[in-house]
Formats: C-alpha cells, sequence, structure tokens
C-alpha cells in the first residue's frame, strides 16, 4: 500500500522500500521485484542499475515472472548488466514459462530476430500468440504484423487486422 498510495495509506516510497527489503529478505519474489524497480527508478532509495539487477534475479530465481522479464530487458539493453543476448533470451524464457505475457512477446521477438536463439519464425509466431492469449496487446500487434507480412505463417490480411485489433482494444 505504501508504494501506490492505496487503500487510505498515504504513499511513502521510503517506506515501501523497507517493506519490500524485509519481504525480498524473507524469500518472497514479488517483495524483491517491487524492491528491484525501486532501485532501478529511484524511488525510496538511490538509483543503483547494478543493485536492481541483482535484486531482479533474485525474485526471478524465486519464481517471480515479472522480475525475470525485468532482467531480461536488464541484460537485452546493458542496464546494471553486462549486454547479453543469450541471458536475454534465458530470462525471457524463464519469464514466459511462469506465464508472463510480456516475456513470452519478447521472447518472441529474439526468436523473430535470430538474437540470442537460431532465428525461428515459427516460434516467435507461437510465442506472440501466448503473449496475445495472455493478455498482450504488443504480442497481439506483433502476432498482426507476421500474418500482414507473411512471417512464419500464411499472409492473410484477415487475421493481420483481428490482431492489430487485438492489440489496439488492449492498448
Amino acid at each position: 500500500a505504501y508504494g501506490d498510495g492505496r487503500g487510505g495509506v498515504a504513499q511513502n516510497d521510503t517506506r515501501a522500500t523497507a517493506l519490500f527489503r524485509q519481504g525480498c529478505d524473507g524469500g518472497v519474489g514479488r517483495a524483491c521485484y517491487r524492491l528491484g524497480t525501486n532501485y532501478n527508478y529511484g524511488r525510496g532509495v538511490t538509483p543503483d542499475k547494478e543493485r536492481s539487477a541483482q535484486i531482479l534475479a533474485r525474485g526471478c530465481d524465486l519464481g517471480d515472472a515479472g522480475s525475470c522479464t525485468d532482467l531480461g530487458y536488464f541484460y537485452e539493453h546493458a542496464i546494471g548488466v553486462t549486454q547479453s543476448d543469450v541471458n536475454a533470451t534465458d530470462y525471457y524464457r524463464r519469464a514466459c514459462d511462469a506465464g508472463n505475457a510480456l516475456g513470452c512477446n519478447n521472447l518472441g521477438h529474439r526468436y523473430q530476430t535470430g538474437k540470442g536463439v537460431a532465428q525461428n519464425e515459427g516460434e516467435a509466431v507461437g510465442l506472440y500468440r501466448r503473449a496475445c492469449e495472455n493478455g498482450s496487446g504488443l504480442g497481439c500487434g506483433n502476432l498482426g504484423y507476421l500474418y500482414s507480412a507473411g512471417v512464419g505463417v500464411s499472409q492473410s490480411d484477415f487475421e493481420a487486422v483481428r490482431y492489430y485489433r487485438l492489440g489496439c482494444d488492449m492498448r
């Protein structure tokens, strides 16, 4: 509640960070995710990208899919860690396997472009579809693009428009 200022509690990033740290130290993956996010953006603490990456790694190891997704992004873009396509792909895979729609979308993009994995457009189609079905508008839009271009699937303007609409409806 302190992190978001809800439930009649005023937002207090410093207090939220202390509580997230306590939860993360106690083995709660989602608390690690929130703590890592606070270090990334400097909410209640001095921004520290390296510390954020370390905390997100703990959250991912504890099974928090959001931590895995963010850590994949960190490895993809060299945020607090050394850039690594292989590590980015691994963390996106872990996120997707845990049901994170954005992780599936990002893993799909890795397969579409061949970064960190052998390029496999058919695999990208499946991952974008999974992302879309799990609520990622970005995944729907990416799937729409593949149908529009006939990449990994038979070209279909009808399917492209259908997935673009789904993505748009999801904002």
